[in-house]
């Protein structure tokens, strides 16, 4: 039985074609991405599913070393990974994105094939939450679809620290059937300045 993680999350999405997994979310090359340049030598490189809302956090809150963005909704196909490989180089790499199995899935799969590259995410997680005013309990949390819910036991398998990715309130609220997505966050009264420090280089605590 093939245990790569990387084949298990390609199959997964290969065989859950429901409008969240799907074939169509994985391979279609006529589906772009969204590439910007760091704007400083020590900025980091942040891949996000979700550009539109992480690179409007970072004009609006004026961030000063702005990272670098590599942005696209869905897996990423096997032949991207050399001229994303190319563009991150030597540079921290974060991952930004919903937190739901989709994104996690995106998360795992990065992670495993970039290695031994770090990739660090930076949420949605517990610190991202608490720094938008936010709690696993908040309204802004959806419930899972039906796929994402039978998907739980991969998710756990293909990222055995989901605790530690999400935090311990998140993972709960995975376990409980709900998510929380960018959109939800960024809407938060501290949301945009939340998901802009997030991503600055060098990260502080607050």
């Amino acid at each position: 039985m093939d245990n790569d993680p990387t084949r298990l999350i390609e199959g997964w999405f290969a065989k859950h074609d429901d409008g969240e997994f799907g074939p169509s979310m994985r391979v279609r090359r006529s589906f772009p991405y969204s590439v910007v340049g760091p704007t400083t030598d020590g900025a980091p490189i942040v891949f996000t599913t979700k550009p539109s809302v992480v690179l409007a956090a970072i004009d609006q809150d004026e961030v000063a070393d702005g990272p670098g963005v590599i942005g696209r909704y869905g897996l990423p196909s096997r032949t991207d990974l050399d001229w994303i490989g190319g563009i991150i180089g030597a540079r921290e790499l974060l991952f930004l994105g919903d937190m739901d199995p989709v994104d996690l899935m995106v998360f795992a799969w990065l992670r495993s094939s970039l290695c031994p590259k770090q990739v660090t995410c930076a949420g949605v997680n517990d610190v991202l939450l608490e720094a938008a005013g936010l709690s696993a309990t908040t309204s802004a949390s959806l419930p899972l679809a039906a796929s994402e819910q039978q998907s739980l036991t991969l998710l756990r398998k293909v990222l055995p620290d989901l605790g530690d990715t999400v935090g311990r309130e998140c993972a709960r609220m995975l376990e409980q059937g709900r998510k929380i997505e960018l959109e939800g966050v960024r809407s938060s009264r501290e949301g945009v300045a939340a998901i802009a420090r997030s991503v600055r280089f060098p990260r502080t605590a607050d």
